[in-house]
């Protein structure tokens, strides 16, 4: 226990003096919060004044097992300019959002092919007051209230390949009063993912829309198990380093992928250019010039790779 401490503490000294480790970590993904979001929706019973520490957890749990690389950044930072240009941007809990904050993101988001994910009653509050039109304003997609409370459960729809649950979600939304938010209508081109459970009449819980330049997805839950998040991320095209037969956590950031299996697995890390790989403890290398490499881990057989990119002749 004593040495792999060592070799721990080595790693984490080395890394510290590396230089690309005083760069920007650019994630691919960019997870937005707010935490004065939460003050909008959670009261004093002991369920809902867990709002924002259930969304927060449940989306990192989730998105670890994903396999792709994401960062979690507040509102302010995001606005201020702080957060590094990313492919998809998940805004989680994010129930209060200014016009300004609102014209931020509609004047540097809303393009380069971006997919902007809003979980919930993203946008519902402004400085003016509250209302489903400031839904419908932010996300560009036709999102209406529904005259029922939400139960929390969605059916997956075909496009949303979900294994291994059934092609069901539960995933409570922890928000006074439970309101459901569905999509009315879409416009030609716009894919539901999946539809709420209860009902009559199927009331679409998830869509994901092309605006021109970029994608706006709704998704009417705060949160999403493991094997719904992992098909999310496939819709949206970013880059996914772990592909694997079991979600296990991996942590991707700046030239460092760890995984730490919570079950057996077999799989596949995939770079995103030919690179030499080094065990993160012993310093050796064990592949040169690869974009791709096999893994295979015993149950709690924590592994680490520094990832070296190869230079181009």
């Amino acid at each position: 226990m004593a040495f792999q401490m060592h070799l721990r503490q080595h790693s984490a000294d080395g890394l510290a003096r590396a230089p690309e480790y005083q760069q920007v970590y650019q994630p691919d993904v960019a997870v937005i919060i707010d935490e004065r979001s939460s003050r909008y929706v959670a009261t004093r019973s002991i369920d809902n004044a867990g709002a924002r520490l259930t969304i927060d957890m449940f989306l990192r749990d989730n998105l670890h097992r994903a396999g792709v690389s994401f960062g979690i950044y507040l509102l302010d930072d995001l606005t201020a300019g702080r957060v590094p240009p990313c492919e998809v941007y998940l805004f989680a809990g994010t129930y209060a959002l200014s016009s300004g904050a609102r014209s931020w993101i509609r004047n540097n988001l809303k393009k380069e092919d971006r997919t902007l994910i809003w979980m919930y009653g993203a946008g519902l509050y402004d400085e003016t007051g509250w209302g489903v039109d400031k839904m419908r304003s932010l996300t560009e997609i036709d999102i209406v209230q529904s005259s029922e409370p939400a139960p929390g459960g969605m059916k997956s729809a075909q496009r949303l390949n979900v294994s291994g649950c059934g092609g069901l979600a539960w995933a409570p939304t922890r928000i006074s009063g439970f309101p459901e938010w569905y999509v009315r209508n879409r416009p030609e081109g716009g894919v539901v993912l999946a539809d709420y459970m209860h009902g009559a009449e199927a009331r679409p819980a998830m869509v994901i829309e092309n605006k021109g330049g970029w994608k706006s997805m709704y998704v009417g839950a705060s949160g999403l198990p493991t094997a719904w998040m992992r098909s999310v991320m496939r819709i949206t095209g970013v880059h996914r380093y772990l592909e694997s037969d079991k979600p296990v956590p991996c942590y991707i950031g700046h030239n460092i992928i760890g995984i730490w299996p919570v079950n057996a697995m077999n799989g596949t890390i995939r770079l995103k250019q030919l690179s030499d790989v080094y065990d993160l403890y012993s310093g050796e290398r064990v592949y040169s010039k690869v974009d791709h490499f096999p893994v295979t881990l015993a149950r709690w057989e924590v592994s680490g790779y520094r990832i070296d990119a190869c230079r181009e002749p």
